[in-house]
């Protein structure tokens, strides 16, 4: 899958963007809404303007983590449809570059 692909590589993005922006990738016991809301305030400490952030915060980030759980580990029972995967990969894309476009 390539939406699977693109799930695990939003993960590694917001580590690299939370090192990048000088905090630690990985906070114990934290799970990825926490990491998620961790990487936003960084990015408010660093200058990003109110209404980027409120961008960030309106994507759909926990419906795309749901998404990969359910591909990673329920594989066998759930299988987005093309159009599903399709809006994934671009919800993933679009979010990833907003987050290194700062």
């Amino acid at each position: 899958f390539r939406c699977v692909t693109a799930l695990n590589l939003l993960e590694a993005s917001i580590k690299k963007k939370l090192e990048n922006l000088g905090e630690p990738a990985e906070v114990k016991n934290e799970n990825f809404e926490k990491r998620y809301d961790r990487l936003l305030n960084a990015l408010g400490r660093a200058g990003v303007a109110n209404a980027d952030l409120n961008e960030l915060r309106g994507l759909t980030v926990p419906m795309l983590w749901e998404a990969r759980h359910k591909i990673d580990h329920e594989g066998h029972k759930y299988r987005p449809t093309p159009k599903e995967a399709k809006e994934i990969i671009d919800a993933v894309s679009a979010l990833i570059q907003k987050l290194f476009s700062f």
